[in-house]
């Protein structure tokens, strides 16, 4: 995804959860700093990640607090 794209999505996403109340510029500069710093690999990992079922997250979870 190009920064630009990332940045329309990031904006989008966070007027949904927040309503129309203004973001200081230092929010998106700071996921943009972080876009720039995170390689493509572990972005995709971290997507991954989010991805998985909520239930199986937390049963892999219990399984290490057993162990």
């Amino acid at each position: 995804m190009e920064r630009a794209q990332f940045t329309s999505v990031y904006l989008l996403i966070s007027q949904a959860r927040e309503g129309a109340k203004a973001r200081g510029p230092g929010a998106l500069k700071g996921i943009l700093d972080l876009f720039d710093r995170v390689s493509s690999v572990n972005a995709r990992g971290a997507l991954q990640y989010w991805q998985r079922d909520n239930a199986y997250q937390m049963a892999l979870e219990e399984l290490r607090h057993v162990g």
